[in-house]
């Protein structure tokens, strides 16, 4: 799982490095110490255009193997397409017996795939993640092919005559029963899946997204998928010492245009603050 630098190795590739970049990558208060905890960019992002470079010579993410032994599931045309662009991240670290080297993540799951082999796994347990999805899933999906045939019928309803509710009413109160219904259920499946990720520190402390964020706020959907919360937690898992982060933007530009290919965004404030704070207490000192 740890790539080798690709950088000059003449010096190690920490704060007394001539390339190191002491802008911050990640960031996050914690929410035990009371302290804001951060991580340097360091020598990552020279890494991350290595790794682009690999990327745009092999057209794929699976890297581990041959051509031949390629998955088409995992070939870059994905993020050129509908699907549009990701998150890629490399974590430069430091071994216990003091050798150097690079992890790779990618946000979320890659064409609905979570692993692949050379990069950093998700923080949550994958069977028990399909186990909630094939559970509520279908009855969500079909509360949203009810509701959508609700739409057509009301929208095929005549126009009342003055003075009266029409046979719309009926529908529409059908249907505002049903859509609260689906949200209930929709809000309940996401509270299982949050309750999936166990997020580790550098203390060796294990929380939940429930313990990390204040009560009676709302956990965004996808917090504990992007690249620097998965590259962290690996670290922390197998005892390695971070030295450098940085994260890129690669394929079709984001619909809001805030996400361009090839160019590197710090870590998120709405979905990674809140976690960096606790995943990067009591991180070695580089």
């Amino acid at each position: 799982m740890l790539h080798p630098l690709t950088i000059d190795t003449a010096l190690p590739p920490d704060t007394c490095h001539p390339e190191y970049d002491p802008t911050v990558a990640a960031v996050g208060l914690c929410p035990w110490c009371g302290a804001e905890h951060t991580l340097a960019t360091g020598l990552a992002r020279a890494e991350c255009r290595s790794l682009m470079q690999e990327l745009e010579r092999n057209g794929r993410i699976d890297l581990a193997v041959t051509e031949e032994y390629a998955d088409p599931r995992l070939s870059l045309d994905y993020l050129h397409g509908v699907a549009r662009g990701q998150m890629f991240g490399v974590l430069v670290c430091r071994t216990q017996q003091g050798t150097y080297g690079t992890l790779r993540a990618f946000s979320a799951q890659y064409n609905r795939i979570w692993h692949v082999d050379g990069w950093v796994p998700p923080l949550l347990d994958i069977a028990a993640f399909d186990t909630v999805v094939a559970k509520d899933d279908p009855d969500i999906n079909r509360m949203g092919r009810e509701i959508r045939a609700l739409d057509e019928r009301i929208a095929a309803c005549p126009s009342p005559a003055p003075g009266e509710d029409g046979p719309a009413a009926a529908l529409q109160e059908e249907r505002a029963r049903l859509t609260e219904t689906r949200r209930l259920r929709s809000r309940q499946s996401m509270h299982d899946i949050h309750a999936l990720y166990r997020v580790r520190n550098f203390k060796g402390d294990s929380a939940s997204l429930f313990d990390i964020f204040p009560a009676g706020r709302g956990i965004p959907t996808g917090t504990g998928d992007c690249c620097a919360p998965k590259l962290l937690q690996y670290a922390a898992l197998h005892h390695l010492t971070p030295l450098g982060l940085a994260e890129f933007y690669w394929g079709r530009e984001s619909r809001s245009g805030a996400r361009r290919h090839g160019q590197f965004y710090p870590s998120c404030q709405e979905k990674c603050y809140p976690i960096l704070g606790h995943m990067l207490c009591g991180m070695p000192h580089p």
